[in-house]
């Protein structure tokens, strides 16, 4: 038989428990976050369901369909008022962003221009390494970055797409 100290169990104990919990969170979860959703939805309802049924004197199933669809309404509006708010707002960035580059611009010049004194290198050395050094990293989000954006976008637009033609 095989002769195990003490340390190897609890080793093998805790190895278990964290490949367990790995395998729960990775593969198991996303099967029980339906229900756990609907649940929740059943329990936050079930109190108008209860009053319909009781003082109106309305079938359950009535009364659940009328709450969900309440529920429903409330939650598109909200997300609707959420999503024209953020959109406005971004709209004032976008009109605003050339003020803030300018802003951003001087702070940076300044910056450039004291780090050039501090150090008492040639004036304009920082800047010219900083504005190569922004070009560099604008190419690298350019071709690396920016088609992998896109490309995720479009199939998430995609899926929204095809969810939206199947309600």
């Amino acid at each position: 038989m095989l002769n195990i100290n003490n340390k190897t169990k609890l080793f093998y104990v805790i190895a278990a428990a964290i490949i367990g919990v790995y395998i729960g969170f990775a593969y198991i979860l996303p099967l029980f976050i339906p229900f756990v959703l609907a649940y929740f939805i059943a329990w936050i309802l079930m109190p108008a369901v209860n009053f319909l049924q009781k003082k109106i004197h309305m079938p359950k199933m009535i009364g659940g369909i009328i709450a969900l669809g309440i529920l429903s309404i409330a939650v598109t509006w909200g997300l609707y008022h959420l999503c024209r708010i953020f959109l406005q707002q971004l709209t004032v960035l976008l009109r605003n962003m050339p003020i803030y580059l300018s802003i951003l611009g001087s702070y940076v010049d300044r910056f450039c221009d004291g780090c050039d004194e501090f150090f008492g290198i040639q004036l304009g050395t920082m800047r010219e390494y900083f504005y190569s050094s922004m070009d560099g990293l604008l190419n690298v989000v350019k071709d690396k970055i920016m088609p992998v954006i896109t490309s995720r976008s479009l199939n998430i637009m995609i899926g929204l797409a095809g969810i939206a033609g199947i309600i």
